[in-house]
Order: C-alpha cells, then sequence, then structure tokens
C-alpha cells in the first residue's frame, strides 16, 4: 500500500462545536466517497491518488503502556501491518492557513537523549509547499504532549531515511465556505502527490 493517510476525531463535544468540527477528520472523509464537485476537471487525478491511499482515525485518548499517546500507538499498529510506503498525517489546529510541521518534539513520558526529530520528507517539500499557500514551522516546544507531537513523533521515526513522513496542520473552516474547504483540500492533495512521488528517495546527504 503506497500511503497511510491519517486524522483526528472531534478532541471534545464543546470543542469541536467551537472550531466547526476537526478540519482533519472532515479531510479524510472526502477519501471515502465520490470526489467533491468543486474538484471539476481534477476528478480523475484524485481517483488515481485515492487508488493508492490508505486512511485512518486515530484515537486522541492519551496514555500508553508502550509508546506515548493512545493515537501514536495506534498509528505504530497501523504501520506495521498496512506496511506503507509513506505516511501523511493531517491534524488540526486554531492558526490560520495550513502549516507543515518539520519538527516532532520529544514525547514528555519518552526516556531517549534525543530532544527532536526532523522529517527529511518535509524540509525537502516546504518551498514548493509555501507556494501553495501552506506555511511551514518547527511549531513551539510546549506542545510536545499533545497527541499531534506523539504522532509525528512515530510517524518520522517509523520512516527513518528512506520513507516519507509528514505531518499537515489544518485550520478551521465555515461548512458554507466551499473556496476555502477546496483550497485546504487542494493542498493536501499537493501534499500527498508529493508523498506518492518521493516514497523510497533517501535522506539527502
Amino acid at each position: 500500500m503506497p500511503l497511510l493517510l491519517t486524522g483526528f476525531p472531534p478532541f471534545a463535544p464543546a470543542l469541536d462545536t467551537f472550531v466547526l468540527g476537526n478540519s482533519s477528520q472532515k479531510m479524510i472523509n472526502y477519501f471515502s466517497g465520490p470526489p467533491p464537485s468543486f474538484l471539476a476537471g481534477s476528478k480523475a487525478e484524485f481517483e488515481e491518488i485515492k487508488s493508492k491511499v490508505r486512511t485512518a482515525i486515530l484515537p486522541v485518548k492519551r496514555g500508553s503502556a508502550n509508546l506515548p499517546g493512545t493515537s501514536a500507538k495506534s498509528l505504530h499498529d497501523l504501520l506495521a501491518s498496512e506496511d506503507p510506503e509513506s505516511v501523511v498525517c493531517l491534524g488540526h489546529q486554531l492558526r490560520l492557513g495550513a502549516h507543515l510541521e518539520l519538527v516532532a518534539y520529544r514525547p514528555r513520558d519518552l526516556k531517549t537523549e534525543e530532544g527532536e526529530k526532523r522529517s527529511w520528507f518535509a524540509d525537502r517539500i516546504a518551498q514548493e509547499a509555501k507556494a501553495q499557500g501552506i506555511g511551514s514551522t518547527l511549531g513551539p516546544e510546549f506542545l510536545a504532549h499533545w497527541p499531534c507531537n506523539y504522532t509525528y513523533w512515530s510517524a518520522i521515526e517509523w520512516a527513518g531515511t528512506g520513507k516519507a513522513a509528514a505531518f499537515l496542520h489544518l485550520p478551521p473552516y465555515m461548512p458554507s465556505d466551499r473556496k476555502r474547504e477546496e483550497q485546504i483540500f487542494r493542498q493536501v492533495l499537493f501534499v500527498l502527490k508529493q508523498a506518492l512521488d518521493l516514497h523510497g528517495q533517501p535522506h539527502p546527504t
């Protein structure tokens, strides 16, 4: 299976209402149905990408005996069973615009000397992503205890130097704002296409 694409469910009912739903889950839902109407002439391309993608919604309850965070443990198990060539994780944020995370910080309950992990794949596509309206960020280290960071740490660790791993944070949007929804969806497709094209390439030396 070429690519594993993951997202998260709403963190809490009250928060879900406040932020208009979890954008990562809404994007994932497109891969279980027909192409969205706004794709128009790009439907064939979408169907081709869709045929190479396996999707999953990760749990958000934290705490695990083996890996830091239930989301990370779930991703770890999926990567072991599905054995994809690339993994792209989607998350929800309150910042404006989509952001490609470059670094995952050491989860606080993980005992290792390594303070952070950096995605060679995210570094490689960051400049092209900027042209698509996607920012890139190192993220604040105090968010190291959040499920998104736990998950990304696990993804980068799995990917090593031979597979692609990325984490794309998505902003909230109104259900009625189809133009904004289309922009975010196309940004997701951009990252997926890059991952499918670059899988298996080694870390640049």
